[in-house]
């Protein structure tokens, strides 16, 4: 699942705990009525490794201003919220062809 080229994908980058820059590759957007809109990320270094490798993915709120057009992610914290957004993930991204299995993704 990681063999993924970086340049199909925009790549954001974040601040973690550490105050490290962290690049992502944005994998998609995923809409849950009445939540909103959720971004599903994955690190650039993960999309480098071969196929068989799990890709981790993580889910981060999203927002996007249509002013400046620039883009705002912020933490999910609700662990049931982000099961029903990955299990909405899961069905709209990735599709298993007969006789694979299907890939996880993580929060």
């Amino acid at each position: 699942m990681a063999d993924t080229d970086t340049t199909e994908h925009d790549v954001i980058v974040l601040e973690d705990a550490d105050g490290n820059e962290v690049e992502f590759a944005m994998l998609g957007i995923v809409e849950l009525e009445g939540e909103g809109q959720f971004a599903l990320l994955a690190p650039t270094w993960q999309l480098e490794l071969d196929e068989d490798a799990q890709l981790e993915v993580y889910i981060f709120r999203y927002l996007y201003n249509d002013e400046d057009g620039s883009e705002d992610f912020g933490a999910v914290e609700d662990d049931g919220l982000v099961e029903r957004v990955g299990a909405i993930a899961e069905a709209q991204l990735f599709t298993v062809e007969e006789g694979e299995t299907e890939p996880e993704a993580e929060a």
